[in-house]
């Protein structure tokens, strides 16, 4: 009776953990507001802290035997590297002129790794729960964001006010944002039709529907991250694959050609028959060069300059001579950049080696209708995973609070997967020792960092006093290091 009350405890705390981080995307990218003084931006950020801090909370006093028995079957090499990890992020905001910034993100990142380890532990507790709940979710955000914008057309349609094709998206502070949702989220939203339509027509059309108007909303908003992500997905999710891949990509193909259709017949041929002017970018802007090469320069630069420990976390942002973004939109460069070589080459080893283990775990030897099913989802969780990959070198993929938070669900998901298959190990002192460490420690920075550091309202203050544009990181005004910098040397 024991054993079955442990195992009813861990059930309901992955259901519970999984449906607040579904819920928390769902709510943030509604066009809700909880905290109007704060700015869509902001408050994201705020629900996401309040909500890594509870959960981190949860599962190192509560629960803290789920997360244990995930660390406890990570392969030595990954457990051995972990700690080094956190280790260099410490080292390397200790080394900066701003610790408390660094520290902020540090503290942060850790607790990124421990809500996706809850979430792996979630998967483990309650598999087809949680399976239900994130794509449950994912159609409902898809469902959201489409009313929310097709109601927006239908009122643009109706006035005489000249209007932008990215003024219809009113949940996000940049359309970007959104975007590099769609890159983790295209992927998946199609599962549902393979797993669970089978018997309903009209469920399959319905979800049909809303995947196609998924895409749709992509070709509104003319995302090349996003398109370049997908095609590259597709491809290697064939490559990899092979013909186990074709009902997914079958998928994907007809879903973007009827969202295609339907983006013709909204943004050409109504406009066309009424014989109203659209301020539509979408197509042309897909050939237009931007400033990601200086981006990418100012953080070569900075490897050079500081190679072992970088020039801390968050402090990209304070470079004076760089106001066109706080990030360098490359997630090896940033972290490369700000923690140091070592850092960037841990990071990309773990993610390729459980890219490997992720590989060679296929079981395609069981054409059984189960297998079949199993198989098509590590197949969409391995284009997630590479098309957030992809997107993250062109974009703040691991910058912004919804991508990371999503990033961490679909990860975390792998991870629950990989590891439900794979034997329980016997529970080690050092982690029962360390991870209650980690959390505090993580808690800590985050919470004094942000304390220590220019509350919203105070970065909104400096966007109105500098007449600059908004440039994100952590809030919504993420060079505020760097106006201050700029402040000083025009003083002196």
């Amino acid at each position: 009776m024991p054993h079955l009350n442990k195992r009813s405890t861990q059930r309901l705390f992955g259901i519970l953990t999984v449906s607040l981080v579904c819920l928390y995307i769902i709510i943030t990218t509604s066009n809700l507001s909880f905290f109007n003084d704060l700015g869509p931006y902001n408050e994201k950020r705020f629900l996401q802290v309040t909500l890594l801090i509870f959960l981190a909370v949860c599962t190192a006093t509560l629960f803290r035997h789920s997360i244990h028995t995930v660390v406890n079957r990570f392969p030595g090499t990954v457990k051995i590297l972990l700690l080094p990890l956190f280790l260099i992020g410490i080292l390397s905001s200790i080394n900066t002129n701003n610790p408390l910034l660094s520290i902020t993100e540090t503290g942060q990142f850790a607790l990124l790794f421990i809500t996706c380890l809850a979430i792996a532990a979630a998967y483990i507790a309650a598999p087809n729960a949680c399976q239900k709940i994130i794509l449950f979710s994912i159609v409902t955000l898809a469902l959201i964001q489409t009313t929310s914008v097709l109601t927006a057309y239908t009122a643009a349609m109706a006035s005489s006010v000249d209007w932008h094709s990215h003024d219809l998206f009113l949940g996000f502070s940049n359309i970007r944002f959104f975007n590099q949702l769609q890159s983790w989220t295209l992927p998946l939203i199609v599962l549902p039709l393979i797993l669970y339509t089978q018997k309903n027509k009209r469920l399959f059309i319905g979800i049909l529907f809303i995947s196609a108007c998924w895409w749709l909303l992509l070709l509104i908003s003319g995302s090349r991250g996003t398109m370049l992500a997908m095609a590259i997905a597709i491809i290697a999710s064939l490559a990899i694959y092979q013909k186990h891949a074709i009902t997914w990509i079958r998928l994907q193909l007809i879903a973007a050609a009827i969202g295609f259709a339907l983006y013709l017949l909204l943004f050409y041929i109504i406009p066309f028959m009424l014989a109203v002017e659209i301020n539509d970018t979408s197509i042309t802007r897909l050939s237009s060069v931007n400033a990601r090469f200086y981006l990418w320069e100012r953080s070569w630069f900075f490897i050079q300059q500081n190679p072992f420990l970088g020039i801390g976390p968050m402090h990209y942002a304070c470079d004076p001579q760089n106001l066109i973004a706080a990030h360098p939109h490359n997630s090896i460069f940033q972290i490369a950049a700000e923690w140091g070589l070592p850092a960037a080459f841990i990071t990309l080893f773990i993610f390729l080696y459980g890219l490997y283990c992720w590989i060679k775990g296929n079981n395609q030897s069981q054409p059984t209708e189960e297998a079949t099913k199993s198989l098509n989802i590590r197949i969409a969780l391995f284009a997630s995973l590479i098309a957030g990959t992809t997107h993250s070198l062109f974009s703040g993929v691991i910058v912004m609070p919804v991508s990371q938070t999503m990033m961490i669900l679909v990860i975390g998901w792998m991870i629950g997967i990989h590891f439900s298959s794979r034997p329980q190990r016997k529970e080690s002192n050092i982690t029962s020792t360390l991870f209650p460490a980690i959390v505090i420690i993580s808690i800590s920075f985050l919470v004094i960092g942000i304390h220590q550091n220019p509350p919203p309202q105070e970065t909104m203050k400096v966007q109105n006093l500098t007449a600059s544009k908004f440039i994100p990181r952590f809030w919504q005004q993420g060079k505020t290091c760097a106006f201050e910098e700029l402040s000083s040397k025009t003083t002196l």
